[in-house]
């Protein structure tokens, strides 16, 4: 296993994320937090394998775990982006636009007509297959409860499936955002 050299003296770390002291030769503990103790500091070990491997300056971003698992620390698994890279919320005349497409004089004309939007949303997901097409992305689930029978919060989601509630917000703007490309591919919407 190698060990490489960080930015504290004293501490290497190894691609998959084991935290050694070389002073004391000892292989540090990592906690469930994902921090580890050093000179009576706690070290966040995602930002410094991002810093030491990725060489880049974490900042005001935050680090995503790209299989779910927030103890997987290899470096493939760790993804740094900046609030730039934060997901921007679907644009409402674009879905509008599909609802009127699939729906005609039927469609609602208010996306804030929740119990409308999500039912009419749902079966256009049903239609076009999307939940079967993107059944192998991270958070699919998410989605997909998103739209069912009930109409889930942000906050109820984030608890079921036990990832943030900006997470959670993230991933059904990320889904509805693909909804409206593949819709621009096939010039439903222009």
């Amino acid at each position: 296993m190698r060990y490489y050299k960080t930015k504290y003296n004293g501490i290497r770390i190894t691609k998959t994320g084991v935290v050694k002291n070389t002073i004391s030769g000892k292989v540090l503990k990592i906690y469930k937090r994902g921090s580890f103790m050093f000179n009576k500091k706690h070290i966040n070990l995602a930002k410094l394998m991002i810093e030491t491997f990725k060489k880049t300056k974490y900042k005001s971003g935050r680090i995503v775990f790209l299989d779910g698992n927030k103890e997987n620390y290899h470096i493939e698994n760790l993804e740094y982006i900046t609030k730039f890279d934060i997901i921007e919320k679907p644009n409402e005349l674009d879905l509008i636009k599909i609802l009127r497409f699939y729906f005609g004089e039927n469609a609602i004309q208010n996306i804030k007509d929740v119990f409308g939007f999500r039912s009419q949303i749902n079966t256009i997901l049903i239609v076009r297959n999307f939940y079967y097409n993107y059944r192998k992305h991270e958070n699919i689930d998410v989605f997909k409860s998103y739209f069912n029978l009930f109409y889930p919060s942000f906050i109820s989601l984030s608890k079921e499936f036990k990832i943030t509630v900006v997470d959670t917000k993230m991933t059904i703007y990320f889904f509805l955002n693909k909804l409206i490309d593949d819709c621009k591919k096939d010039k439903i919407i222009i």
